[in-house]
């Protein structure tokens, strides 16, 4: 029979251990009024939640779109803790009434959950909600391809209260799902900074097998040396020199026609309007 123990999911070869709610599903015990607090999913994994009985489950959500736009409200609403951890939304303790999002212009989808029913939770969108009453859910994360652009740029809470928070080498992950890769396109390392890039069928066909692989090999792209940081090293990779800058300057695109995530360099990002394509980056 199928069950959430049994869900296929990436995560089968990035986590080692067995996380409870992560890999393995977890049990919830809703009480009248018992709310969760805007988040996101730890490393912002997919999540699946299904209603076994009892009184309905009410879910408001905000896409991944405006999950910066909400974490900019919340650094206006919490400021002490936001000097405090960065990240403070993953602490899972702030709530923010949804009509001041709608006043912000950042849209959300309130659902009601019956029993019976799933609620899946995609990479970054944010979400909070209640339980209308008793009841009993079943929860646990799972990865797909489409999930790893969101596990590379994911940003774990560093606090000491949260030291236990779920973290995955995402460069371990990446050597192992090499299969989930859509035809002739490849995960490459680099040979400067050391991070992984999703290379399509057109620069795997371009490059020679013993070719060393850098950054600047992707057009308008640069490396980084160090996380999060900006770094004045240069090197001369043929003929044209690579420097190190912050990896936040680098976006992720889907392609409207093959729907595969692109990451895209920070010059070279199309406009929030704007029509993306695979082809634009040759």
């Amino acid at each position: 029979d199928w069950d959430l123990s049994r869900l296929p999911s990436l995560l089968t070869a990035g986590l080692k251990k067995t996380v409870p709610g992560v890999n393995t599903p977890f049990l919830y015990i809703g009480m009248y009024r018992a709310a969760f607090a805007w988040h996101c999913e730890d490393m912002d994994l997919h999540s699946i939640n299904y209603l076994h009985f009892g009184a309905p489950k009410t879910w408001y959500t905000v896409p991944a779109t405006h999950g910066k736009e909400l974490e900019a409200l919340a650094r206006r609403h919490f400021p002490e803790q936001a000097k405090v951890c960065s990240e403070f939304l993953r602490h899972k303790t702030n709530m923010i009434e949804p009509s001041i999002l709608l006043k912000a212009g950042i849209p959300l989808t309130r659902t009601v959950q019956r029993p019976g029913e799933f609620i899946i939770n995609f990479p970054g969108a944010y979400h909070s909600g209640f339980n209308n009453g008793y009841n009993c859910a079943e929860s646990c994360n799972f990865a797909t391809e489409y999930w790893i652009p969101f596990g590379v740029q994911a940003k774990p809470c560093g606090c000491p209260m949260t030291q236990n928070s779920v973290r995955i080498d995402m460069d371990a992950m990446l050597k192992k799902v090499q299969n989930v890769q859509v035809k002739g396109e490849q995960w490459l390392e680099c040979e400067l900074c050391h991070k992984w890039r999703l290379q399509p069928p057109y620069m795997m066909h371009l490059m020679k097998e013993d070719d060393p692989f850098t950054c600047g090999r992707i057009k308008g792209m640069t490396c980084s040396t160090k996380e999060d940081k900006w770094e004045s090293d240069q090197w001369e990779v043929d003929g044209k020199v690579v420097i190190g800058v912050d990896k936040t300057k680098e976006n992720w695109v889907m392609c409207e026609s093959c729907s595969k995530w692109r990451r895209v360099p920070d010059g070279a990002a199309v406009d929030a309007d704007d029509v993306f394509v695979c082809g634009m980056l040759e």
